[in-house]
């Protein structure tokens, strides 16, 4: 029987001491997991208030584009560089600076933020680049792509559905932004995710707001250089031989086409516009400009600058922009001076955007010359002559419609050729058919109202030393 007792008390000394050693140890667990939750909690907190920083900054910048002025010019905004410490979130406060840079076009804003007992502080940077045009193709209303029509460098952005066809369902680039549906990729149009494949469509997708143009701006500068509802002066086209059958360039008639309400073929709602690649002004970066409530028609195409149509447009014939044409050379009519190799008279020389390879995730390979200007994988050339590439010599064959910006206020219908270095906007429906290119510009600028930022980039990084204020 003592035995036992002894035996027993042995035991209760054994759990005695395993607890004197145990016990300490899961307090000073307890202690520290809860100063780890506490501090992730504190570390989550500053994150989240350098995510707001950032945020606050991005929408300073947007409030003018005097403000978005000031920035690029480098010239510090109050409140904005680190002199301000705000408070207006629970829990910590933050602060900004905001600064030009790195690149042509692109501001950079830091945002910091700690807890309110400044034990955390964390930081994040993002790149923004101002962009009056931020897509190939833009349409406010449903986007038709059809037959041969590819776009290149920059992605398709509808606020309705996308709908593809033909090779422009088959290319796998670029990259697809639809507000409603991108069609037959995403059939149904179902909210819920997932409605994308994260490469090459996206369903449902926010696009960002767009720029507002300033047409007045945009309309006075058209009067002023007699570029203002354009027409022909007499003539006809025939749709069999693609030829308008009026006034042609010839070195004796420094051709012009009559404008500013003086065209015979524009006096009313309907303006028919032939052989516009052979106006004098084709090369002059100029504003061509048509008003609300007239249908416009262009015949052969070739200008580089604005071409802005508030109202309906169509697009037929052929396209001839070089910058090396001869403009009073008889023979500078379309279809018989393209420059079928880098060296023609077309050589369209191009910039292409630094991020092009992103349109073509879903096919990017290591190979080379998968689409114009690839390097191979993520990677593509800086310059770019069109006609060069085997993807597409054979539908541009070296030159293009329009160097520039096409805006049409109400519906494009395009038949034909018209080729595009820079954006197309159109904010009803576009359908496009026939072996239409566009290369996307992101260097664009045009006149606007607001200011749109896209985000080039953004991560967190080490906090500023700068002593908070």
């Amino acid at each position: 029987m003592k035995q036992k007792e002894g035996s027993l008390l042995i035991g209760m000394l054994l759990v005695f001491m395993l607890l004197i050693i145990v016990v300490p140890v899961m307090v000073k667990w307890v202690e520290n997991d809860t100063k780890s939750s506490v501090k992730d909690q504190k570390s989550t907190l500053a994150f989240n208030l350098a995510d707001a920083a950032v945020d606050r900054g991005y929408w300073k910048v947007k409030s003018s584009t005097i403000t978005l002025a000031q920035v690029s010019l480098g010239t510090s905004l109050a409140g904005y560089n680190f002199d301000a410490a705000y408070s207006d979130i629970p829990g910590g406060s933050y602060r900004i600076m905001v600064t030009s840079g790195p690149g042509t076009d692109q501001i950079t804003i830091y945002g910091e933020g700690r807890d309110s007992g400044n034990k955390e502080t964390r930081s994040i940077k993002a790149v923004y680049t101002n962009a009056s045009v931020p897509g190939t193709v833009l349409a406010g209303g449903t986007m038709s792509m059809s037959g041969t029509s590819v776009a290149h460098w920059g992605p398709l952005m509808s606020k309705g559905d996308i709908v593809l066809s033909g090779s422009a369902l088959t290319n796998h680039y670029p990259r697809k932004l639809a507000m409603q549906t991108v069609k037959p990729f995403d059939p149904t149009g179902d909210t819920n995710p997932p409605n994308t494949d994260s490469l090459e469509w996206w369903s449902n997708y926010y696009v960002q707001d767009l720029p507002i143009f300033d047409f007045d701006t945009m309309r006075a500068s058209a009067a002023a250089s007699g570029t203002l509802n354009c027409g022909s002066a007499t003539g006809s086209w025939n749709s069999s031989t693609r030829v308008w059958s009026g006034l042609k360039p010839e070195s004796s008639n420094n051709f012009t086409l009559p404008c500013n309400g003086t065209a015979s073929e524009c006096t009313g709602s309907v303006c028919k516009v032939g052989d516009i690649y052979a106006d004098r002004r084709y090369d002059q970066n100029k504003v061509w400009y048509w008003d609300k409530g007239k249908t416009v028609t262009l015949y052969n195409t070739g200008v580089r600058g604005t071409v802005v149509v508030r109202g309906d447009l169509l697009l037929d014939g052929d396209d001839c922009y070089g910058p090396n044409y001869d403009i009073n050379d008889s023979s500078h009519y379309c279809g018989k001076a393209h420059a079928w190799n880098p060296t023609g008279p077309g050589n369209v020389k191009v910039q292409v955007p630094p991020n092009a390879w992103r349109e073509y995730q879903k096919i990017d390979t290591v190979a080379t010359n998968q689409y114009p200007g690839d390097l191979g994988l993520s990677s593509s050339t800086l310059t770019y002559i069109i006609g060069t590439s085997a993807t597409e010599s054979s539908l541009t064959e070296g030159d293009i419609g329009i160097n520039g910006l096409l805006y049409v206020g109400g519906n494009l219908t395009q038949t034909l050729a018209c080729d595009v270095y820079g954006s197309v906007w159109v904010e009803g429906t576009t359908t496009q058919s026939g072996n239409t290119v566009i290369f996307f510009n992101s260097k664009l600028k045009e006149p606007t109202l607001n200011v749109v930022l896209v985000r080039e980039s953004w991560k967190e990084q080490l906090p500023s030393a700068q002593a908070w204020p």
